[in-house]
Parts: structure tokens; C-alpha cells; sequence
């Protein structure tokens, strides 16, 4: 039989290899998006799934309870969040010694606690309630459309209720991953993330990782040089609460390595989401409201998703059963035309099969 031949005389495709092509690219953004990071759906045939509907409900009970019923009752409400209003910068750490779970105590560095010390000027409650609306704010940032679902999370209603910056981290570790200067404020408030920096070593990433460490000096380095004291102080409260026997999931160099191990995997497999999941385990202390910094997964995952959506997808010329409907097949002397147009990127007809991805690939991340 004789062969048949493809040649590059034309300026375009044919309209029914146009149409192959829009379908395969379709396909592989649906395949994409199962492999990296698919979030599950808030809607089924046009009205919401079930699955969304009992997490609201549930994360709706959570917080009314929360706010509505505890609070008025027990008055723990922003018990961690009066530690960030009552720090005083002649002694900080003064109430943080000989305990991990104190009222007022502070842990973080002498850089937060100077940013933190003048909002001390502001009466308790209005702290409380401004710093309550920055945390559902940014619950809706990392949630979406799944805010009241992630508060059936006990963690998350309990993170809120407490006014713990968990939800903060979760932001910072989330935007960290396109801007990695944002590591600054997640490593000068709990050292041991520092180990999320891995990413971009086993990546070789290595602008990324200086200006992550970078951004970390210069918020450290000068207020060392104001205020040497405090931070000779913090790093002598640190070691007295590194005695100290841990209740809750396990001691922090127990669980390094697995952070360790996540984000090996991670790197290796283009899964940046993942790197919110180590992220909380690396924590100094880790426990089922601390947990609430993996969020960062998911507003990494759908970024993700988002990005290999957009991404231009390699597929072979006719690998759809259906292209040969909508597709004329070439008779033995016939040609198809296979010049490059404008409009594909990667090159034309003949190198459908062969071109390269776009520079957003599944595994690379957009900024949101």
C-alpha cells in the first residue's frame, strides 16, 4: 500500500484537525486536574453535592456553637489571640518558661514582637475583633467556596475561637510558594518550618531559596541590632521549652524527618500542595488545632489545578476514536496541511505529537 504522505505547504490547519485537537485539549485539562490537586465539586448536575451541603451544615454548627454557646459560657474566646495584644517589649517571654500552654504566653521571635507591641494601644476588644475578621478573611482566601465546610475541621472553628495566627501561616505558606520571600514571617514565627525550604533546594530552585533566606535576614539582622537582649532572651526560652514533655502529636525531631519525607515526595513528583501538609507537621507543637496550617494544601492544590488547566497539552494527532469523524483521512496521493499557524503554541500540524507544554505546567504554580 502506498504511503501516505503529510507536507508543509499550507498556512493552516484543516478545520476538522482544529476540532480533533480543541477535544484532546480538553481531555488533558480533565486529566490534569485529576493528577494534580482536583478539588472536589461544590455543585452536582447544577445544584450543590450533598458532600458540600453536610460539611456547611456542619461547620455552621461548629462555629455557632463555638461563639454562640461557649463563648458566652466558659469566656475562653481569643485566649491565644491576647497573647499577641499583651506583649511588652521589657519582657516578652517572661510568662512563656516552665509551660507550653500559658495564658499571655508569647513564643515568637523578637521580630513579630516588635510589630505587634504597638497594638497593645488598642483597647482588648477591638484587637479581638479586628483580628477575628482577618482570620474569616483569610479562612475565605484558602477555602473559597469551601469556608463554612472547612469549619466542620474542628481545628479550624477551635484555631478561631482561640484567635490563633494558624490561619495566618496557612496564608503565608500558601503565598510562599510563588513569593518566597513570604517565608520570612513563616520562619521568624515558628523556626522549625524552615525545613519547608527544601522544596527549592531538591527543585534547584536556588533564587528561590536565597530570597527566602534572604527576606529572613533582613526583618532578623536589624532588629538584633536594636534589641540584642530580646533575642537572647527568646533563644534561652526556646531551649527551656525544648524539655519540656509534649502531650499532644509526638515531639517536634520525631516528626521532622516525615516533614522531611513529604516534601522529598513533593519535589519529586511535582506536588507542591503537599508542602502545606508538611508545613504543619513541622510545627514545634503540633495538635488537632495546629493542623489547621495544612489549609495552605488547599489553596496550593487549586492553583495548581488552576495551572494545569490553562497549560497547553501535548497529545498525539488523532488519538481520539473520534477524530476520523471529524477529520478527513488523506487518500494515498493527498496532503494535509501541516504549517505551523500562529494561533497553537509548540508548532503546527506536524508537531501536534511532539510539541512542548507552555511555561504552566501541572506541576509549576501561578500566583493566585
Amino acid at each position: 500500500m502506498a504511503r501516505r504522505v503529510m507536507t508543509h505547504r499550507s498556512t493552516a490547519l484543516t478545520p476538522g484537525a482544529v476540532a480533533t485537537d480543541a477535544r484532546m485539549s480538553s481531555a488533558g485539562r480533565v486529566l490534569r486536574r485529576a493528577t494534580a490537586g482536583r478539588l472536589p465539586r461544590l455543585r452536582s448536575r447544577g445544584r450543590p453535592s450533598r458532600t458540600f451541603v453536610a460539611l456547611s451544615a456542619l461547620g455552621l454548627m461548629f462555629a455557632t456553637w463555638f461563639f454562640a454557646v461557649l463563648a458566652p459560657r466558659v469566656g475562653s474566646a481569643g485566649y491565644d489571640a491576647f497573647a499577641y495584644w499583651d506583649v511588652h517589649l521589657d519582657d516578652p517571654y517572661g510568662r512563656s518558661f516552665d509551660q507550653l500552654t500559658g495564658f499571655g504566653a508569647f513564643r515568637y521571635s523578637p521580630a513579630i514582637a516588635m510589630v505587634l507591641a504597638p497594638l497593645h494601644a488598642l483597647p482588648w476588644p477591638t484587637f479581638f475583633w479586628i483580628f477575628s475578621c482577618l482570620g474569616v478573611g483569610t479562612l475565605i482566601y484558602l477555602a473559597r467556596g469551601w469556608t463554612l465546610a472547612a469549619l466542620a475541621i474542628p481545628g479550624v472553628a477551635v484555631s478561631l475561637y482561640l484567635g490563633n495566627v494558624d490561619l495566618f501561616l496557612a496564608a503565608f505558606v500558601a503565598i510562599a510558594m510563588v513569593s518566597p520571600a513570604a517565608w520570612a514571617i513563616v520562619i521568624l514565627t515558628k523556626p522549625t518550618m524552615v525545613v519547608c525550604l527544601l522544596w527549592f533546594v531538591l527543585r534547584r530552585d536556588w533564587r528561590a531559596a536565597w530570597i527566602a533566606l534572604g527576606a529572613t535576614a533582613a526583618i532578623a539582622v536589624p532588629s538584633m541590632a536594636l534589641r540584642p537582649d530580646l533575642w537572647v532572651s527568646w533563644f534561652q526560652m526556646l531551649g527551656n521549652n525544648a524539655t519540656i514533655p509534649v502531650d499532644e502529636w509526638g515531639p517536634v525531631w520525631l516528626r521532622l524527618p516525615i516533614a522531611t519525607v513529604v516534601i522529598a515526595v513533593a519535589a519529586s513528583t511535582s506536588r507542591p500542595w503537599l508542602v502545606g501538609i508538611a508545613a504543619a507537621i513541622c510545627q514545634p507543637v503540633l495538635g488537632l488545632r495546629s493542623m489547621t496550617v495544612a489549609l495552605a494544601a488547599l489553596a496550593i492544590a487549586r492553583r495548581q489545578a488552576r495551572a494545569a488547566a490553562a497549560a497547553p497539552v501535548p497529545v498525539p494527532y488523532g488519538a481520539d476514536s473520534g477524530a476520523s469523524e471529524a477529520a478527513p483521512v488523506p487518500d494515498e496521493t493527498s496532503t494535509v496541511a501541516a504549517d505551523p499557524p500562529t494561533d497553537i503554541p509548540g508548532g503546527g500540524a506536524a508537531d501536534l505529537g511532539q510539541r512542548r507544554p507552555g511555561p504552566a505546567l501541572a506541576g509549576d504554580l501561578l500566583p493566585g
